[in-house]
């Protein structure tokens, strides 16, 4: 698989959910991105954009970013906690949401104190995409114990 993955806003990078993609042999795109930094982000956005993928996968902002570009691409996303709601601010993103709704998965967490799971589900309703949801027993984070499975068998369906 070619994937590309997205990290959150406060994390430091691709993280551990980055290393469990890349130890499936997949070729992962997995930049560090700076959300509050124009540059970083436009960077981010054109490097994925430069090339057919199998998914866009993304947690949190990094979830938001991989949505925009699935909508303007027509390519999978693999969502985890995606902040399509109560962003702290908006990154400076090149493209805003596109005309394709492709398959959306989503991993939201049921106690999520930051993006509020039920919210952002019926936002991804209204903006017509028919979102495949998993609904864990945790917060914000996602366990490297619970994406695993979750990415593993959404991705054999692929």
């Amino acid at each position: 698989m070619n994937v590309c993955f997205f990290h959150g806003l406060e994390s430091d990078g691709p993280g551990r959910k980055g290393d469990h993609l890349a130890s499936l042999d997949w070729s992962v795109f997995a930049p560090t991105i700076n959300y509050r930094d124009p540059l970083r982000v436009s960077s981010a956005w054109r490097q994925a954009s430069t090339k057919s993928r199998d998914a866009f996968v993304g947690s949190s902002m990094g979830g938001w970013m991989a949505l925009l570009l699935a909508s303007r691409t027509g390519t999978p996303a693999w969502l985890v906690n995606p902040a399509v709601i109560g962003r702290s601010f908006e990154p400076a993103f090149p493209e805003a949401l596109g005309p394709y709704r492709p398959e959306v998965q989503v991993l939201l967490g049921k106690q999520d104190k930051l993006i509020d799971p039920k919210k952002a589900h019926q936002w991804l309703l209204n903006h017509d995409f028919q979102p495949q949801c998993t609904w864990a027993d945790a917060g914000h984070r996602i366990a490297p114990d619970l994406f695993k499975p979750w990415i593993t068998s959404i991705s054999k369906e692929n």
